[in-house]
């Protein structure tokens, strides 16, 4: 099926399927976009554009977080991808995280020190308790 606009489709079985001009190659299904959405690998979608997402903006989000996540980077849903996508993690999105995976950004990829040292050093390294 050949199509001229970039078209998403919801399937009875709540999967996400993307056209643009060829048959289909990249199926996502609903956990895995809304992952992809929740920790910011993906704008959030608006009213006018809903799910329309073309084909190299989903692969591009499927690979800052497969560099993220220190897994091999494939721009596709692979078996290691699924395995990371499934470990409890906490609801705090990875923005800060994904605009330093550009090859211009390696650089800045430290982290920022959050802290400030104050009052005396604790002198004891071998800790004991009860």
């Amino acid at each position: 099926m050949q199509l001229n606009a970039v078209t998403c489709c919801w399937l009875n079985a709540h999967i996400v399927v993307i056209y643009a001009n060829k048959r289909y190659s990249l199926v996502l299904n609903t956990f895995q976009y809304n992952y992809l959405m929740e920790f910011d690998y993906l704008p959030k979608s608006d009213i006018e554009t809903g799910a329309l997402r073309t084909e190299e903006q989903l692969k591009e989000a499927i690979r800052n977080l497969q560099r993220f996540g220190n897994i091999p980077v494939t721009g596709e849903i692979d078996a290691a991808t699924r395995k990371l996508i499934r470990k409890p993690r906490c609801g705090v999105g990875d923005s800060n995280q994904t605009t330093t995976f550009s090859p211009d950004n390696l650089h800045h990829s430290h982290r920022i020190k959050r802290y400030v040292l104050q009052g005396p050093k604790w002198d004891k390294t071998d800790l004991t308790w009860r």
